[in-house]
Protein backbone atom coordinates (compact mmCIF):
# COMPACT_ATOMS: atom_id res chain seq x y z
CA UNK A 1 0.00 0.00 0.00
CA UNK A 2 1.46 3.44 -0.91
CA UNK A 3 1.55 6.53 1.42
CA UNK A 4 -1.35 8.44 -0.19
CA UNK A 5 -3.60 5.74 0.28
CA UNK A 6 -2.41 5.47 3.98
CA UNK A 7 -3.09 9.22 3.72
CA UNK A 8 -6.83 8.69 2.48
CA UNK A 9 -7.43 6.16 5.05
CA UNK A 10 -6.60 8.64 7.54
CA UNK A 11 -8.37 11.36 6.38
CA UNK A 12 -11.51 9.12 5.91
CA UNK A 13 -11.34 8.05 9.38
CA UNK A 14 -10.67 11.12 10.82
CA UNK A 15 -13.25 13.28 9.60
CA UNK A 16 -15.82 10.80 10.53
CA UNK A 17 -14.24 10.98 14.20
CA UNK A 18 -14.68 14.17 14.22
CA UNK A 19 -18.02 14.83 12.39
CA UNK A 20 -19.01 12.23 15.16
CA UNK A 21 -18.26 14.80 17.62
CA UNK A 22 -14.93 12.95 19.08
CA UNK A 23 -12.36 16.00 20.41
CA UNK A 24 -9.54 14.58 19.30
CA UNK A 25 -6.39 14.71 21.97
CA UNK A 26 -2.35 13.12 21.46
CA UNK A 27 -4.11 10.11 22.90
CA UNK A 28 -7.19 9.60 20.55
CA UNK A 29 -4.72 10.50 17.86
CA UNK A 30 -2.46 7.52 18.87
CA UNK A 31 -5.90 5.06 19.18
CA UNK A 32 -6.28 6.24 15.66
CA UNK A 33 -3.11 5.32 14.22
CA UNK A 34 -3.23 1.79 16.01
CA UNK A 35 -6.75 1.05 14.74
CA UNK A 36 -5.20 1.83 11.30
CA UNK A 37 -2.05 -0.15 11.92
CA UNK A 38 -4.34 -3.28 13.27
CA UNK A 39 -7.01 -2.94 10.06
CA UNK A 40 -3.64 -3.30 7.57
CA UNK A 41 -2.62 -6.04 9.45
CA UNK A 42 -5.48 -7.96 9.37
CA UNK A 43 -6.41 -6.94 5.97
CA UNK A 44 -3.30 -7.76 4.59
CA UNK A 45 -3.99 -11.77 5.83
CA UNK A 46 -7.65 -11.63 4.34
CA UNK A 47 -8.39 -10.24 1.53
CA UNK A 48 -4.62 -8.59 0.18
CA UNK A 49 -4.40 -5.38 1.37
CA UNK A 50 -6.37 -3.05 -0.62
CA UNK A 51 -7.59 0.65 0.27
CA UNK A 52 -11.44 -0.25 0.43
CA UNK A 53 -9.88 -3.78 2.69
CA UNK A 54 -8.88 -1.92 5.10
CA UNK A 55 -11.05 1.01 5.07
CA UNK A 56 -13.65 -1.64 5.90
CA UNK A 57 -11.72 -3.17 8.72
CA UNK A 58 -10.90 -0.31 10.40
CA UNK A 59 -15.07 0.98 10.34
CA UNK A 60 -15.36 -2.33 11.78
CA UNK A 61 -13.06 -1.52 14.69
CA UNK A 62 -14.36 1.43 15.06
CA UNK A 63 -16.58 1.00 17.98
CA UNK A 64 -14.01 -0.76 19.74
CA UNK A 65 -11.58 1.94 19.63
CA UNK A 66 -14.14 5.04 20.31
CA UNK A 67 -17.07 3.58 21.70
CA UNK A 68 -19.99 6.25 21.54
CA UNK A 69 -20.83 8.05 24.72
CA UNK A 70 -23.88 6.93 26.15
CA UNK A 71 -27.14 10.00 25.59
CA UNK A 72 -29.82 9.94 28.70
CA UNK A 73 -32.99 11.15 26.96
CA UNK A 74 -35.36 12.64 29.41
CA UNK A 75 -38.62 11.31 30.80
CA UNK A 76 -42.13 12.49 29.00
CA UNK A 77 -43.44 14.71 31.30
CA UNK A 78 -46.07 14.93 32.61
CA UNK A 79 -47.13 11.54 31.69
CA UNK A 80 -49.90 11.18 28.80
CA UNK A 81 -52.73 10.39 30.04
CA UNK A 82 -56.10 8.95 27.96
CA UNK A 83 -57.75 12.11 29.20
CA UNK A 84 -55.04 14.65 28.06
CA UNK A 85 -55.76 13.71 24.80
CA UNK A 86 -59.93 14.00 24.84
CA UNK A 87 -61.02 10.02 25.38
CA UNK A 88 -61.38 10.83 29.19
CA UNK A 89 -65.33 9.12 28.67
CA UNK A 90 -67.03 8.33 25.63
CA UNK A 91 -70.29 10.75 25.47
CA UNK A 92 -73.68 9.13 26.43
CA UNK A 93 -76.50 8.60 24.30
CA UNK A 94 -77.80 11.32 22.15
CA UNK A 95 -75.41 14.00 23.93
CA UNK A 96 -72.67 15.38 21.18
CA UNK A 97 -69.74 15.66 21.67
CA UNK A 98 -68.09 19.09 23.18
CA UNK A 99 -71.34 19.99 24.56
CA UNK A 100 -70.14 20.65 28.04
Amino acid sequence: MDDMAFQDIFNRLYGYLMESGVAMTSNRFRQLLQLIDDAIASASQEEGGTMNAVLDAAMDRMQVYFPEPQIAVAEVSPALMRGSIGYARAPAAGERRGSR
